[in-house]
């Protein structure tokens, strides 16, 4: 059970009870973290509310609804309480929330890819490539491993991973168990800052822009490129 605080529009310190529906969604492209989800109701202005156990415990923090009216019809979301932790201390600490880095674009491992590559296994983040000049291009990692562990803990899935990679802190010695070929290796390599790769690469990209000269267009158009249904998932990873 759980009970939502929050303040809501009209009526300040309201609380309206419910159970947890589920846990581990991800409701959000990129998003790196895994929400709950509650049925308890949960309103406009409800978010950044509280969200406790029975025992007064705070589990989450309110986040988001799904609803086609914008009032809730029983399915809402609550950012984990760990995951709110973690940001609040590098809020505290930083300034800002800095996340590790491994630089590889990985996917899931469904039972097609799996008969596909002849796998033994559906457990683990599949490696599609690895970014240039990564943590994980350094250390050896290659196309088609099988990312499995990460510092001794099983991953169970792409988002498990991401998830792992995004809570250490950038410069942390990690210890990253692959499959390749059915040979299982072990890989230690220190995590990258992701903020920073990405500073450097918008950097890269606007410097180019500068420099590349504007091509005619020949009043010609080409047509819209259309991104693939399910695109591999670059890990903080």
């Amino acid at each position: 059970m759980g009970d939502c605080r929050g303040k809501s529009v009209r009526a300040c310190g309201t609380v309206t009870a419910g159970i947890v529906s589920a846990c581990s969604r991800d409701i959000t492209p990129g998003s790196y973290s895994e929400f709950i989800q509650i049925d308890a109701p949960v309103n406009q202005g409800n978010s950044g509310g509280p969200t406790f156990d029975v025992t007064g415990k705070v589990i989450g923090i309110n986040s988001a609804i799904v609803s086609p009216t914008g009032g809730s019809i029983g399915i809402g979301f609550a950012i984990p309480a760990e995951t709110v932790r973690t940001v609040v201390a590098n809020l505290r600490d930083k300034g800002k929330v800095v996340r590790g880095w491994l630089g590889v674009s990985i996917q899931a491992i469904s039972p097609e890819t799996a008969e596909g590559l002849d796998l033994k296994q559906s457990q683990g983040a599949l490696v599609a490539e690895p970014q240039p000049n990564s943590p994980a291009a350094r250390a050896g990692i290659q196309p088609g491993d099988i990312i499995t562990s990460l510092q001794g803990k099983p991953v169970k899935d792409e988002r498990e991973l991401s998830k792992m990679v995004s809570d250490m802190a950038p410069g942390t010695k990690v210890e990253v168990g692959v499959v390749r070929q059915g040979e299982k290796r072990l890989s230690s390599l220190h995590l990258d800052n992701f903020q920073a790769r990405a500073a450097r690469l918008r950097l890269t990209i606007k410097g180019a822009r500068k420099a590349a000269p504007i091509p005619p267009s020949w009043g010609l158009r080409s047509p819209p490129l259309h991104r693939p249904p399910n695109p591999p998932r670059e890990a903080w990873s």
